[in-house]
């Protein structure tokens, strides 16, 4: 939005989901070889997040981008600012796996995850800045993840939004082509670099990114508002 101020909303999002597919689906293939993901959770949680994100990219392409974008943003440094306070003020949150501690069963873990997966669903279909960081939050707050667990698990979905929306608004013509190949191109280094480190280093030096990149994207989204 601060590079094509005119641009819609939706042709913002394709370009987007073009090159952050790239470094997500490397993302998750590099934590997949490192973390032992619960697949009976997530056949559940992938198709629901796919239909979500497919849903929030139709609702996306109807919109009156001028109308709608101020309000998007201003809810979004809302979220941003309770989720980077309230990650700051629990200092152990996501510090280890507390899954086992919650004592739900497998119906209510599905239930719990796939809900998640329908409301990141749907918001990287409709719009997607922060999704990785919202769902890591999520699975810590209310899986009881630690933050590699999360940020495994988040890759996945986030794979599947990307997957869905990216189908849809690559069909409908909403992308810049080369400003989205270039950024792939960096996306992937970037996924190669994080997850790397992320596996090697651990909780706390991953809940210290996930503190920067949410005041990162604090700062983004008020100079977009502003």
């Amino acid at each position: 939005m601060i590079a094509f101020p005119g641009a819609p909303l939706a042709v913002l999002a394709g370009t987007n989901k073009l090159s952050s597919i790239w470094g997500t689906a490397f993302a998750f293939w590099r934590f997949g070889r490192s973390l032992k993901f619960d697949w009976r959770v997530l056949r559940w949680v992938l198709p629901a997040a796919f239909a979500a994100s497919v849903f929030g990219a139709v609702v996306l392409s109807r919109l009156d981008t001028p109308r709608v974008k101020p309000y998007v943003v201003v809810v979004l440094i809302v979220v941003v600012i309770f989720v980077g306070a309230y990650t700051t003020l629990q200092k152990e949150l996501g510090a280890y796996s507390k899954e086992h501690h919650l004592d739900l069963s497998l119906k209510a873990i599905i239930g719990r995850a796939t809900v998640i997966g329908v409301g990141a669903g749907f918001y990287d279909g409709f719009f997607g800045p922060g999704t990785g960081s919202f769902l890591i939050f999520a699975c810590i707050l209310w899986l009881g993840f630690d933050f590699l667990q999360a940020s495994g698990w988040a890759k996945a979905v986030n794979f599947a939004t990307n997957t869905a929306a990216l189908s849809f608004l690559l069909a409908s013509g909403n992308f810049y082509l080369g400003t989205g190949l270039c950024m792939a191109c960096a996306n992937v280094a970037g996924s190669a670099i994080g997850s790397h480190l992320a596996i090697l280093k651990g909780n706390g030096w991953i809940r210290f990114i996930f503190l920067i990149m949410v005041a990162a994207l604090l700062v983004k989204l008020i100079i977009t508002r502003s």
